[in-house]
């Protein structure tokens, strides 16, 4: 089934998110039935991608430390690199473990990724098995600081109602700023975390940490046949 990703926001997010300026691939995915049918707005926040392998291991490296002052066109990313970094087309079509674990979760519930938006929380790739760590990105200071800012303005720009980090990383690194996502002016009225659906704990005492807590997460909150 084909799902698209509603673009009436693009102009917005493009304008004052500057990593999505350099990087319009990493733009968040929003389901064209966001906030309609069953559910409430729901932003569900990942991890990061990893990129595909470069054989030049010193131009990598180069790469991830001109991320942020450099676009895609500077940087000279593949086709390929692009395509694993694209938040829209993964989110909906990657067969990897995050994202088949993330859709199966939605149809479980009855729902389909159409229903939700969806960004990582880091807004640079991971580096590539094996040299990085399998566990994810190792971020530092400026990684933390961009991701911050872009979560805020795409909550400011997109409005949920709930935001559900599926990365308990993602979630610890974003720390004290749910306060002001859950202030008047943004107004997020819940924010949970869970387990990354590609770790050993999505599934772990019964998925208590992971699949079973995002079950939990959305039959209380999301559902609008619940009381929000």
């Amino acid at each position: 089934m084909e799902v698209n990703s509603l673009t009436l926001f693009d102009e917005e997010l493009v304008k004052r998110v500057d990593i999505y300026r350099k990087h319009p691939h990493l733009l968040p995915f929003i389901g064209e039935n966001y906030g309609k049918g069953n559910c409430n707005k729901i932003l569900l926040v990942g991890e990061s991608f990893r990129l595909a392998n470069r054989e030049n291991k010193s131009e990598l490296n180069n790469m991830f430390e001109k991320w942020y002052e450099k676009s895609n066109d500077d940087l000279k990313l593949s086709d390929e690199e692009i395509g694993w970094t694209k938040t829209r087309e993964t989110i909906t079509y990657s067969n990897s473990t995050f994202n088949r674990n993330v859709r199966s979760i939605l149809e479980e519930l009855g729902e389909t990724v159409s229903s939700v938006a969806f960004m990582n929380f880091f807004q640079r790739p991971a580096y590539p098995v094996p040299l990085g760590r399998k566990t994810g990105i190792v971020s530092n200071e400026k990684d933390v600081e961009v991701a911050k800012e872009a979560l805020q303005k795409v909550c400011e720009i997109i409005k949920p109602n709930y935001l559900l980090f599926v990365s308990k990383k993602s979630f610890w690194s974003f720390g004290d700023k749910c306060e002001i996502l859950q202030g008047k002016e943004i107004g997020v009225k819940k924010i949970g975390a869970v387990a990354h659906p590609a770790c050993r704990y999505w599934n772990k005492d019964g998925g208590k940490y992971g699949r079973q807590a995002f079950i939990n997460f959305f039959q209380e909150f999301v559902k609008k046949n619940k009381e929000n």
